[in-house]
């Protein structure tokens, strides 16, 4: 027959499982930082790049060829859809308030974009200046990403997100003063090189 005592839980490894339990948890939600910030580092550098390819060499500002727009477009949309699919399978079986939080989430990012297409396309129906409407479109996608991984990274206790927000924030807004031409070809190197920087960060620090 076995004594009281070792019928009794033992408080260290009470804490120990519960320890235990809390980072697998959290493993299991942990969203897949190192690949979003991949994807957009290579939106921003493939996108803006091109924008900047278009435009680069020329006294007079012109707007960017259409097939640049197309371009920048789709990787903004492919990374859009990678955050998404991404925070969608970290919240997978997740339910209550959580799951919904998710879901309402992966539609801001959505519903900012496709406000921002409008703004943009409402600046050329009210007569902006050509240069004007180049410095916000390429801006634009800079503000909400900057803003929604700012967010993101208060609201999820994640630093490395919220100091990339800073840092897309901070670069982009400096960048406005430089003119339309110049504002693409810094938001592809320090922009998207700041997003790979972070990629490479999180991959290092999953692997220690």
């Amino acid at each position: 027959m076995e004594s009281k005592e070792s019928e009794q839980l033992d408080p260290k490894a009470a804490l120990d499982l519960i320890a235990d339990t809390r980072t697998r948890a959290r493993r299991a939600l942990e969203v897949n930082g190192g690949l979003l910030y991949a994807a957009w580092g290579l939106a921003w550098l493939i996108g803006y790049g091109v924008v900047w390819l278009s435009v680069r060499g020329h006294p007079i500002y012109r707007t960017p060829s259409a097939w640049t727009f197309v371009v920048m477009g789709a990787c903004m949309a492919a990374a859009l859809a990678i955050s998404i699919i991404t925070i969608g399978r970290a919240m997978h079986g997740v339910t209550g308030s959580s799951s919904t939080s998710g879901k309402l989430y992966g539609w801001a990012w959505a519903i900012s974009f496709i406000c921002l297409f409008f703004i943009i396309g409402g600046l050329g129906h009210a007569g902006a200046p050509a240069a004007v409407i180049g410095l916000f479109a390429s801006a634009g996608p800079a503000l909400v990403v900057s803003i929604m991984y700012l967010v993101s990274g208060a609201l999820w206790n994640n630093r490395t997100m919220f100091v990339v927000g800073a840092w897309l924030a901070l670069t982009s807004g400096v960048a406005m003063f430089f003119g339309a031409v110049t504002f693409d070809l810094l938001m592809a190197l320090v922009g998207g090189g700041g997003f790979l920087v972070a990629a490479l960060y999180e991959a290092r620090r999953k692997r220690s």
